[in-house]
């Protein structure tokens, strides 16, 4: 197996022991947040033995949490432990961005595993694990220079993604 997976055998072998678990001791598995090269590994080296959920708090996220179980487990939304966070901010000391808010977090010691997707609207929202949600509201107090307010949003928000598709005939 892992020499389909060259450069990932230590990631590998974690979601070969998260299947073990799942299988012989009929566990629920709750993963980090993965990007979509992760969640692709996940799914073939999990097969079709186990059930594989994803979720990230957003609609259309990127970076999702996973749930590795078995079939028999019925699963929600709050199974994966995702808060997702609202950002308020006065736009006097500039507008904030996507590498200015990631920075912020990393900034706090957090790893990005325990971060999701963050997506700028008209406010700026990110996704996080929800045991890390009451230590940024307690720490992450300014992003640059404009002080920031951190709330729980609970309406449902879906990324758009702005792709541009191409074909070329050689």
């Amino acid at each position: 197996m892992l020499e389909h997976y060259k450069g990932e055998e230590v990631f590998v072998k974690k979601i070969l022991d998260y299947k073990q678990q799942a299988l012989y001791q009929q566990r629920m598995i709750l993963t980090p947040f993965y990007n979509p090269h992760e969640q692709e590994i996940v799914k073939s080296v999990i097969g079709h033995e186990l059930m594989v959920y994803h979720y990230g708090g957003f609609i259309n996220s990127e970076n999702c949490r996973m749930i590795i179980c078995p079939d028999f487990y019925e699963i929600s939304n709050d199974d994966f432990e995702v808060a997702l966070v609202a950002i308020d901010y006065h736009e006097q000391f500039g507008k904030l961005r996507h590498q200015d808010v990631l920075g912020a977090l990393m900034n706090q010691g957090i790893k990005r595993e325990f971060i999701g997707d963050i997506y700028l609207d008209d406010r700026i929202y990110f996704a996080c694990s929800s045991s890390t949600y009451p230590y940024l509201q307690d720490h992450l107090t300014q992003i640059k220079r404009s002080k920031v307010h951190l709330s729980l949003c609970d309406k449902e928000i879906e990324i758009k993604h702005d792709y541009l598709v191409k074909t070329f005939i050689c």
